[in-house]
């Protein structure tokens, strides 16, 4: 009788406890782990059920056939352009690849936290953190539900499910909102999870982590083979990603090819050395439209050497024997070998939520899939010269950091009123305080390094100002646009009418309300009066943004109390992304990068209320590997009605038709 196939894993007693989908995972948890007890099961109910029932523990040996740890000679070997055809990405259940399972029940282990914890379930106390990638100070009102379309439902169920996602689509499809929801039932469910970002700028706003951070990296790190780069990975850098079950890629336009293959080896070498991103359930989001990788193959992966300047991307010591050459076409995260690995599912979200007029989509569809050039009329149409709400400005989009800094500058200094300047208050504290050891890793660390909050925030009357958080009324969102009509003196007894929504009565907004009084008494503070562009007249208060950072033995808080302001005349184009501005004007000079243009134009409501300037009609090319990669792709779609150019698939059980480009 053969025998049957465990499909589940209940851990008792290990590394971290719960139920474990693969045997991977579990080994990962057991293996050199003092008395550790575990049971396989055949049935996933039966799994719930011991989970539930874990009175007693059950000892077993490991499976004869457990993987063998791979090589790093063997990874590198697998580590070239993927020559597979582009759009070879149809999803098959019945794959046979070895692809991270889904952990069907990621149970909280003693001592976890989450956010929002169900009634039911007790928790023991015990020195692992939770985890989490957002602030957990609540300050936005990211925990509140919201409504989905049944496209967004769809991708939020197929997360909670296990699987691995590409999430992509136009600017204003909803993706942030997707994830956010995805964060949220992740949270109720106690799933440990990581939110990182090529740049600080993407990952902050959603209380997230830089990949270098993540990975424990440093600028200088790549100059090492990957083979040292291994061996040397630190011991918080390990403890920090054992416990996450689900990585989340933002941005993953702007990863490169090596680096998401320098990813998954780290992990893989602390986690699981046979599976993908050592088996993390992993979600990339973003659109490859958008902003590219920055300086392609600077760092050849087996050696750390320098790479050419230029394409073909070669290493003297390692080309062609160890690595082929790479062409500029290969920089892309979709041309890594990883990415087929992963089994992705290919979701393309087509509902648009920011632009609403047919013209001004048709604008934008044009520019991102870089197949027709504007014609006279379109470009007459963007610019025109706009009519805008009295005290109004639009906010100019930039390609360049210093033109940005010069304009706010020169439009700060031209206001003859007196400057009120503030500094922020930042804090750090130990989880667990420990009189025998002198901690103090922030100085390391410098986690509010590129904190979205400013360091220094010099505002005038007059001053043109954007909004940086959420308020859960008014209509004010990241990115509504502002003008400072007026200073008053701080009042405590308003704090909870004027802060933005979020949950005021646990720990950490106590913690956060402290050092908002710390900051006032330092200060003299006074509030900004703001009128928005809706005609919303807010006093902005200081927040407190607190963010867990540290490794599971030494945790710490960082905290930065500031106003919720940046100045507005000008914002760099990589610092909109993700913003939705409704008065906006975008310089065409000096673009410099495929993308920048889609980005700024997208950051726009409607065409009424964007304006292009720069006497430069040259539309930047879109990749045409990111053209064909699109094009090629079987994407699975959830719409009611079936796109241009769609074949009609058979509908799921249960779920509305799915339809694939």
């Amino acid at each position: 009788m053969a025998k049957k196939t465990k499909v589940a894993y209940v851990v008792f007693h290990g590394k971290r406890t719960g139920i474990f989908s693969t045997w991977a995972e579990c080994e990962a948890q057991v293996k050199g782990f003092p008395k550790a007890s575990f049971q396989g099961y055949e049935t996933q109910r039966e799994a719930d059920d011991a989970w539930r029932n874990r009175s007693s523990t059950v000892q077993t040996n490991p499976p004869s056939q457990a993987a063998k740890p791979g090589s790093i000679e063997g990874h590198l070997q697998e580590i070239e352009p993927n020559k597979s055809q582009v759009g070879k990405h149809q999803h098959n259940d019945k794959s046979n690849l070895k692809r991270p399972s889904a952990v069907t029940d990621l149970t909280l282990s003693d001592g976890d936290e989450p956010l929002e914890q169900p009634p039911a379930k007790k928790i023991r106390t015990s020195p692992i953190p939770h985890i989490a990638g957002k602030d957990e100070q609540g300050e936005e009102d990211d925990l509140e539900p919201v409504v989905l379309t049944s496209e967004q439902q769809a991708v939020v169920d197929m997360a909670l499910g296990g699987k691995n996602i590409f999430l992509t689509g136009a600017a204003g499809s909803g993706k942030t909102v997707t994830l956010k929801e995805i964060l949220r039932r992740f949270d109720k469910r106690g799933v440990k999870y990581q939110v990182v970002a090529p740049t600080g700028i993407a990952a902050l706003p959603l209380g997230g982590k830089t990949t270098y951070s993540f990975l424990g990296l440093k600028p200088d790190s790549l100059h090492l083979s990957i083979e040292k780069l291994l061996e040397g990975i630190k011991p918080n850098t390990r403890e920090n990603a054992m416990p996450v079950r689900v990585l989340v890629v933002e941005e993953i336009s702007m990863v490169e090819n090596q680096f998401l293959e320098r990813m998954s080896l780290i992990l893989q070498q602390i986690r699981a050395p046979n599976l993908p991103f050592g088996g993390m359930q992993v979600i990339f989001l973003g659109d490859f439209h958008q902003l590219p990788p920055v300086k392609p193959f600077e760092h050849c992966l087996p050696c750390g050497k320098l790479m050419s300047k230029q394409p073909p991307y070669e290493c003297e010591d390692c080309t062609p024997t160890k690595q082929a050459a790479f062409k500029d076409k290969d920089k892309w995260a979709f041309k890594a070998a990883v990415w087929t690995k992963l089994n992705l599912r290919m979701v393309y979200l087509q509902q648009i939520h920011r632009q609403k007029a047919g013209q001004f989509q048709n604008i934008l569809n044009k520019i991102r899939d870089g197949i027709d050039k504007l014609s006279d009329e379109e470009w007459n149409a963007l610019e025109a010269k706009k009519t805008f709400p009295e005290g109004i400005r639009a906010v100019k989009l930039m390609s360049l950091r210093r033109s940005v800094e010069e304009v706010n500058t020169r439009e700060l200094r031209a206001i003859s009123a007196p400057t009120r300047m503030w500094e922020s208050y930042d804090s750090y504290a130990m989880v667990e305080s420990d009189p025998f050891r002198v901690q103090r890793p922030w100085e390391q660390d410098q986690p509010l390094k590129q904190h979205r909050l400013a360091k220094k925030l010099t505002l005038k009357i007059s001053a043109k100002v954007i909004l940086l958080t959420n308020y859960g009324s008014d209509g004010l969102v990241n990115g509504s646009q502002g003008e400072v009509i007026d200073f008053r003196p701080h009042d405590p007894k308003k704090d909870e009418e004027d802060i933005p929504k979020g949950n005021q009565s646990d720990e950490w907004a106590l913690n956060a309300f402290s050092e908002m009084n710390a900051c006032t008494k330092d200060h003299l503070l006074e509030d900004p009066i703001v009128r928005f562009s809706n005609g919303t007249v807010r006093r902005i208060k200081a927040i407190t943004s607190t963010t867990r950072y540290g490794t599971n033995l030494a945790p710490y808080r960082a905290s930065r109390t500031q106003f919720p302001l940046a100045l507005a005349w000008a914002l760099s184009i990589h610092k909109s992304q993700g913003m939705t501005l409704d008065y906006v004007e975008v310089s065409s000079r000096y673009l410099f990068e495929s993308g920048q243009l889609y980005v700024a134009l997208s950051r726009a409501t409607s065409l009424e209320g964007l304006t292009v300037t720069g006497f430069s009609r040259k539309q930047i090319g879109v990749d045409p590997e990111v053209v064909k990669f699109y094009k090629n792709t079987n994407w699975e779609t959830f719409s009611s009605t079936p796109p241009k150019h769609v074949q009609k698939l058979t509908p799921l059980v249960g779920r509305e038709t799915i339809y694939l480009d």
